[in-house]
């Protein structure tokens, strides 16, 4: 039973990676979105990029909405801070997509980097790193995010905070050429070349 368990556990980052990659599909080309994968209550989040507006994201939103098949919604966070988001389900599995108004100016909003990613190439890059998610401790495992930024994607995962945090670190990347640092954060390369983050929280 206990292995029945672990096999499902395993299985669950592959699939969300696929069933993300299945919405992007069906959303078409997007404004940049980081895609957040959760495992402890299996769920996808889609965010607009953080030095954007809510204007420049906005039709990411609006079409993640359609999509699902709701609204997109105006809310207050904070002061002078709104979210723009949109919540629903797609292929059974909970989808959250927002942007934030920033919380001050940015350089980035008035000379925004010349976008080198796609939507297509963000679906492309999870279903690439299904096989390698399908072999990762997930047991340790918070979250799996995919960021686009001005180089391409990174992709960063978020790890369990225990008491051996550099161990759990390790243990979660498994033989990826690496460097970790004794509070458990750090850098490793993927099988698709591209950096991944290690952070312990």
């Amino acid at each position: 039973m206990g292995d029945e368990n672990e096999t499902d556990s395993a299985a669950v980052l592959p699939r969300l990676m696929e069933t993300a990659a299945r919405l992007l599909d069906e959303a078409g080309e997007l404004e940049p979105v980081t895609v957040d994968l959760h495992l402890h209550s299996p769920g996808i989040q889609l965010k607009g990029g953080s030095f954007r507006s809510i204007a420049a994201a906005r039709s990411a939103i609006d079409r993640i909405g359609e999509v699902l098949g709701v609204p997109p919604a105006l809310k207050p966070v904070t002061g002078r801070i709104f979210s723009y988001q949109a919540s629903g389900e797609w292929e059974g599995v909970p989808v959250h997509a927002m942007a934030l108004t920033p919380p001050g100016p940015n350089p980035f909003l008035t000379n925004p980097a010349t976008r080198v990613t796609t939507t297509a190439q963000t679906a492309a890059l999870l279903r690439s790193l299904a096989q390698w998610a399908a072999g990762l401790d997930t047991a340790r495992v918070r979250s799996l995010i995919v960021h686009e930024d001005k180089d391409g994607h990174h992709v960063q995962i978020c790890v369990r905070n225990e008491q051996d945090q550099q161990g759990v670190a390790e243990a979660v990347i498994g033989h990826l050429p690496n460097k970790i640092e004794h509070h458990g954060s750090g850098h490793a390369l993927l099988p698709t070349g591209h950096t991944l983050r290690i952070d312990t929280v």
